[in-house]
């Protein structure tokens, strides 16, 4: 009976490691997803301006990408998490603080798109703070370095931003989207997902034929 009940708590914690990988490699496909979009966002956004391309770009281009990469992110996420029963604390927490981060960007965007005297072209430099925070808190729940070799790199970024306050300040920040979103998410997903190698089966244990060896017998 003890045996039985072991060998359910550990089909049971193997479960919810399976799990909790399936839920962190959801998480880092998303991430990776919508990093390509802003900054491909982004990066339309300084073509448009820099070449002064007669297109609203908040109609053809932002609008299009975010309903698109909304959509994708719903039908993927539901299909997926549907199955997945078990969610890691630490993932919860992650997740609300992302949330703030992106809440916050949100209403610096309307405040600073809403001020007559605030030149937009700072507000990628309050991005990158605002990405370095939520970087280095991650670093925090899941231990790892990349986290703040990315925060690191966003806070330095935002610097260099903040000292470029012009159009040529949105292809820079989609550069380090790439470099500080994109690539540490791809990097963590192929170390998650790298083949391990398989334990080689233990050699059989050979044991000595049964002998019988028969005592002699006496002449009656």
């Amino acid at each position: 009976m003890r045996s039985k009940t072991s060998n359910e708590e550990i089909m049971q914690i193997e479960l919810a490691l399976e799990q909790s990988q399936s839920y962190d490699s959801v998480r880092g496909l998303a991430t990776i997803f919508w990093g390509l979009i802003i900054a491909k966002c982004f990066l339309a956004q300084w073509a448009v301006l820099s070449y002064d391309v007669p297109i609203n770009a908040l109609v053809f281009v932002w609008f299009p990408s975010l309903i698109f990469g909304g959509l994708c992110t719903l039908i993927y996420v539901s299909m997926t998490l549907r199955r997945l029963k078990i969610r890691s604390l630490a993932g919860r927490f992650v997740r609300h603080i992302w949330g703030a981060c992106f809440a916050l960007i949100s209403l610096l965007t309307v405040l600073g798109g809403g001020l007559d005297r605030f030149n937009p072209f700072l507000l990628p430099g309050f991005f990158a703070l605002v990405l370095g925070a939520g970087f280095y808190i991650h670093s925090t729940l899941e231990k790892r370095a990349i986290f703040k070799w990315a925060a690191a790199g966003w806070w330095l970024s935002s610097g260099w931003l903040f000292y470029q306050p012009g159009i040529n300040a949105l292809g820079w920040f989609a550069l380090c989207i790439i470099l500080f979103q994109v690539a540490p998410a791809i990097m963590l997903y192929c170390i998650d997902h790298r083949p391990h190698p398989r334990p080689l089966p233990l050699p059989a244990v050979m044991h000595p034929p049964n002998i019988h060896i028969q005592p002699p017998k006496h002449p009656s």
